[in-house]
């Protein structure tokens, strides 16, 4: 699975957060948005604006376009004032600060234009109203100098909300509402702009409602609009609105989201745990990397060290390791043949393939250049060498490749090429490294009914499955697709479970003839028959991780970014039973 959307944040003191970069607008930036929110002071309240994923991520240094924000304070009277903010910086928080002058109730207000990126300009707009009660929200929206925003109310015990784009409704905007890190909800607007926002179950609490702060978010993109901004052209638009609301305090109980019985998400029993393996921490922590098991060693590949949205050659790993699994100490360095991130490593016989990645060609400070690669490698443990093979038809990162029945298969991905958005590719490829000495015959199957980053691949039944990814809409998919190669189709298979994020950048091995897959929630779930059956739980839950297979009872779960803790160097190990279990 691995896309170049990297999203590794600088914590005080700490770099943490990363997960596969190089995302188009509309489709990039999905970690981080500009937030609002107020502090409770003795004498007045505090206006405080911040980058990240959710309301409570706070610790993100501010881009720099992001540092010149601007906020407005408004009251129910239609008062308004500019918060005058100073930059600050504390263990939990990084981000602007400033005192607020206006009395209770009061909005806040932000609009940012981030910049050109990748050929799209993309705006942020930030609102956080700031009220003893629901009640006090219609009293102080719309806002008149947003674009784009939300409306909340409560109605019938749910959150309800409308969303705007120039003080008209906006049908079909999909809208997320998050709870702590947790997204509980996504919705999409009716002709009128309206939703309903009702909570689900979240696994490891007993209720099944939502209650103090929360946050909405909404994208809306432009895909004709044109123009140029400080020099640079740009070919659409894309704006995000984020919202943040208090449903405790006075109102509470209104304000807490009961979940509909058809939305309620509920888990069923774990059969393990993970473990911490006996395997070393990487050189360095990495997501958005290959790896592959051959003959008792595990190979580990590149990936993506650097910061959010930093993407330069400084921000590769040059690192391509192996270790042995019975009984090996330390990670031995092998040849790296060029720092790639977004790749696909797969092993087959005596050899591994290292097939496609993007790769940084500029410096850490220069604008992105990014580019994928139509590579595509064979290894030789024993003299440690590499031999060049026929390349994929077009270049590829962000794809996901897996080994079956003797043949290598490639699907999902997109082609960066520097500027502009990338090419999602609705291709797949299979090639067999036996037929040939020297070079591989790529021969197209099945065009996928699918076009998908960031997604991953591994065979059930001698049927290939692809698993959730980005589609070229920007939206994270649940979607599992089968691909029989006796009738060369696809075909739709069960969603994969979770909400939110939990479909993009996970990773997928066969084991024991069994498929498992992993999230970012952090369960690893068995493909059984049609039904996904939780039989794991990580330690650490992540994405943009691996997923490997060192023997038939055991997992292994390297590397990737943990929305919590950052870049990861670690390892978990699973013992899982392949014993069929009964499905409900």
């Amino acid at each position: 699975m691995l896309s170049p959307f990297t999203f590794n944040k600088s914590r005080v003191g700490v770099v943490a957060f990363a997960a596969c970069l190089a995302m188009v607008p509309g489709r990039d930036l999905r970690a981080h948005f500009v937030w609002l929110d107020s502090e409770n002071q003795p004498e007045q309240s505090q206006a405080v604006l911040f980058f990240g994923e959710a309301p409570s991520d706070r610790d993100y240094r501010l881009p720099p376009p992001i540092a010149e924000t601007k906020v407005v304070a408004r009251d129910a009277a239609g008062n308004s004032q500019e918060v005058a903010t100073a930059a600050a910086e504390d263990q939990d928080f990084v981000g602007l600060r400033g005192t607020v002058e206006l009395a209770d109730p009061f909005s806040l207000e932000a609009v940012q234009c981030y910049g050109v990126y990748h050929g799209s300009l993309l705006t942020y707009h930030a609102k956080h109203l700031h009220g003893k009660s629901p009640d006090d929200w219609s009293r102080l929206a719309p806002s008149p100098g947003l674009a784009l925003e939300v409306l909340p109310a409560i109605e019938d015990g749910k959150l309800v909300a409308t969303v705007l784009w120039k003080g008209k409704p906006l049908p079909g905007a999909e809208i997320t509402l998050v709870h702590g890190a947790n997204t509980i909800a996504k919705r999409t607007t009716d002709e009128q702009g309206r939703t309903s926002l009702s909570s689900v179950t979240i696994p490891g609490r007993t209720e099944g409602a939502v209650g103090g702060k929360v946050g909405l978010l909404v994208q809306h993109k432009i895909p004709a609009e044109s123009g140029e901004w400080k020099g640079k052209k740009y070919m659409s638009s894309t704006h995000y609105a984020t919202l943040t609301v208090d449903l405790a305090g006075e109102g509470a109980t209104a304000g807490r989201v009961t979940a509909a019985p058809t939305e309620t998400v509920t888990a069923e029993p774990r059969s393990a745990t993970s473990v911490p393996s006996k395997i070393p921490a990487l050189p360095v922590p990495i997501s958005s990397f290959g790896a592959a098991i051959h003959k008792g060693w595990l190979y580990v590949y590149g990936g993506h060290t650097g910061e959010a949205h930093a993407h330069s050659r400084d921000h590769l790993s040059p690192h391509f390791l192996r270790f042995n699994l019975d009984g090996g100490t330390v990670w031995e360095s092998l040849p790296m043949r060029k720092p790639l991130q977004g790749l696909a490593l797969v092993a087959d016989g005596d050899y591994l393939y290292c097939i496609g990645g993007m790769q940084a060609r500029n410096a850490e400070h220069e604008e992105a250049d990014l580019h994928s690669v139509a590579d595509v490698a064979r290894f030789e443990p024993v003299s440690k060498t590499w031999t060049d093979l026929s390349p994929l038809p077009e270049p590829r990162s962000s794809h996901d490749a897996f080994v079956m029945q003797g043949q290598v298969h490639v699907v999902g991905g997109w082609k960066l090429a520097g500027s502009g958005e990338g090419e999602w590719h609705r291709t797949a490829w299979i090639s067999d490294p036996s037929a040939t000495v020297g070079e591989l015959i790529w021969r197209p199957i099945a065009s996928p009914p699918f076009a998908s980053r960031a997604l991953s691949v591994a065979e059930s039944q001698g049927r290939l499955i692809a698993i959730g990814g980005m589609h070229d809409d920007g939206k994270i998919s649940q979607h599992v697709y089968e691909w029989d190669p006796q009738q060369n189709q696809w075909s739709t298979r069960t969603d994969f479970p979770g909400t939110g994020m939990h479909g993009f950048g996970t990773s997928a091995t066969t084991m024991a003839g069994h498929l498992f897959a992993c999230g970012v929630e952090g369960t690893v779930y068995r493909l059984d028959a049609d039904h996904w059956l939780p039989c794991g739980q990580a330690q650490t839950a992540r994405f943009f991780h691996r997923l490997v297979t060192p023997d038939s009872t055991h997992l292994l779960l390297v590397g990737g970014a943990s929305m919590t803790t950052g870049h990861r160097a670690d390892s978990e190990s699973f013992f899982i039973s392949t014993t069929p279990q009964p499905s409900e």
